[in-house]
C-alpha cells in the first residue's frame, strides 16, 4: 500500500499493477504484457508437464486470472511498449493503452569506428521454454556455420546436449562492452521468438546489425532491418541464413533506422502523456 502519492506509474508485466494507492491519486500501469502464462501461452510454458501436474497448475492459473482481472479495477490509465501488447490488453482486459516504445540504450549499443563483420551469427536471449533457442541450435546443427548462443537459465544444460556442431559455442553472461562487440561483428542476430516487443533486435540494430525474425508479436515492430521467417522451425531459420546471405547491408543505415527509440524520446512520450492527463482530469482520479 502506498500511503502518500498523488500519483503512481507501475511497471507491470505480473502483480505490480494491483499495488493499492492513495484515494484519489492516479494509477498508471506501464504494461510490458498481460501475465504471459495465463493469458495466451498456457502451452508454451507448460506443455512438458505430467497431466496431473498440469491440471494443478491451470487450477492455480484459473484462480489468478481472477485476481488479475480484479487488480486492473485500481488502474486508471494503461500504458504498454508495442502495438502486439497493446492488442492483447484489449483482448484480455477489455481496455484501452497508449504504446510508448521502450527505450533503447544508444549510449551502449552502438556501431563501431570501423565496419567489419565477424564469421558467426549470434542469439542474445534468456534460455527458457518461450524464447526457443533450441530451434537456432537445432537448425545449426545442419549448417556449416558459427553460431554464439549468449545466456543463462533452465534450458541452458538441454540446449547444450543438443549440440551436434562443433562450429556452436555458448557464453553465460557477458558484460555490455563485450554484447555490443559481439552484436557489431555478428553477421545477423537471430530471434526465434514470439515476444512483447523484442528488446535484443534493437540492441543489435543500433550495433549495425541485420535481424533474422520471427514474424510474429513484437518482432514485426521492432525489427526495421533484416529479413522474417514465417514458421517457428528449424528448417524455416537454416532458410532464413541462406536467404540473408544473398543480402547486403548499409550497417551505418541499419543503426540509423532505430536512432528514434532513443532514451529521450521515451521520456519525452511518457511525459507527455502524464502531463495531458493531469490537464484533462484536473485534480481527479476517474475509474474507467
Amino acid at each position: 500500500m502506498i500511503r502518500d502519492a498523488d500519483l503512481v506509474i507501475s511497471s507491470s508485466h505480473c502483480v505490480a499493477k494491483g499495488v493499492r494507492v492513495p484515494a484519489g491519486a492516479r494509477h498508471v500501469c506501464y504494461c510490458h504484457t498481460p501475465m504471459r502464462y495465463i493469458w495466451g501461452f498456457q502451452d508454451v510454458y507448460f506443455r512438458t508437464y505430467p497431466y496431473p501436474v498440469r491440471r494443478v497448475i491451470h487450477m492455480v492459473l484459473d484462480k489468478l486470472k481472477t485476481w488479475d482481472l480484479k487488480s486492473n479495477e485500481g488502474v486508471h490509465h494503461f500504458m504498454c511498449n508495442s502495438e502486439n501488447v497493446e492488442k492483447r490488453i484489449r483482448d484480455f482486459y477489455g481496455r484501452e493503452a497508449k504504446v510508448i516504445y521502450p527505450p533503447l540504450d544508444t549510449n551502449s549499443f552502438y556501431p563501431p569506428e570501423e565496419a567489419g563483420t565477424g564469421d558467426y551469427y549470434l542469439v542474445v536471449s534468456a534460455l527458457v521454454p518461450y524464447k526457443r533457442v533450441d530451434l537456432v541450435i537445432e537448425a545449426f546443427n545442419a549448417l556449416d556455420r558459427k553460431l554464439i548462443v549468449v545466456g543463462s537459465g533452465p534450458l541452458a544444460p538441454a540446449c547444450r546436449k543438443l549440440r551436434k556442431n562443433e562450429k556452436i559455442f555458448f557464453l553465460e553472461s557477458v558484460s555490455d562492452t563485450r554484447l555490443r562487440e559481439l552484436y557489431a561483428g555478428a553477421k545477423a542476430l537471430i530471434f526465434p521468438t514470439d515476444e512483447d516487443f523484442g528488446i535484443v533486435p534493437l540492441e543489435a540494430q543500433a550495433c549495425g546489425t541485420p535481424v533474422i525474425a520471427l514474424g510474429r508479436g513484437g518482432a514485426l515492430e521492432s525489427v526495421r532491418k533484416g529479413i522474417f521467417f514465417n514458421g517457428q522451425t528449424a528448417e524455416d531459420i537454416r532458410k532464413a541464413v541462406s536467404e540473408i546471405e544473398t543480402m547486403t547491408f548499409d550497417r551505418r543505415e541499419i543503426a540509423r533506422s532505430v536512432d528514434s527509440f532513443n532514451k529521450n524520446r521515451f521520456k519525452d512520450e511518457i511525459k507527455q502523456f502524464i502531463e495531458t492527463l493531469i490537464a484533462t482530469e484536473g485534480a481527479h482520479a476517474h475509474h474507467p
